[in-house]
């Protein structure tokens, strides 16, 4: 087994570059281009975390520190990540169960072709698709095939508890 090699996170936004400051997580500085990253862990209860597969041009799941497989298709892999800073509340149908806010928009970290984009996800009502964008109103496109989708609380978010492991330099 490979060791894995420990990495500084990195947070790319100030929250002035967006109108909803309020909407960023903590100690973020400004980015002007996407960031090769070599993949992205989401501390919770299930430790998931996405790594960039360049021999499959997509993004390995894990969970629990092992591949997370399907027992019909095999590894998870996505050609895109999605992570969405979302409030959570208790649902309405039962309020032991806590429930994404989808509705309004929040911070979002965009994971294709190997690199990250940062920008805001924005919703409207519950009848309309979730749209991408940069901090200037710019739509971010996603690459071809399959997104997968992570809804992470903005309490992690906010205090630095979901990082971007950048990709290594490349060697000489």
């Amino acid at each position: 087994m490979t060791e894995k090699k420990k990495t500084e996170a990195v947070q790319l936004w100030t929250p002035s570059e967006f109108k909803g400051s309020d909407l960023l997580p903590m100690n973020a500085t400004p980015a002007t281009e996407a960031l090769a990253v070599e993949g992205v862990p989401l501390v919770g209860s299930e430790n998931i975390e996405w790594t960039w597969n360049a021999d499959e041009q997509r993004f390995d799941r894990s969970q629990r520190g092992r591949p997370h497989d399907d027992s019909t298709f095999g590894r998870i892999r996505a050609a895109n990540v999605v992570v969405m800073g979302v409030e959570y509340r208790p649902s309405v149908a039962d309020r032991r169960s806590p429930e994404a806010q989808t509705i309004g928009e929040g911070f979002v970290w965009i994971f294709t072709d190997g690199q990250l984009r940062e920008g805001l996800w924005q919703r409207d009502a519950n009848t309309e698709p979730i749209r991408f964008v940069t901090g200037e109103g710019d739509p971010i496109e996603l690459a071809p095939g399959n997104t997968w989708i992570e809804l992470a609380d903005n309490a992690d978010l906010f205090a630095g508890r979901i990082e971007v492991l950048p990709a290594a330099p490349a060697s000489p």
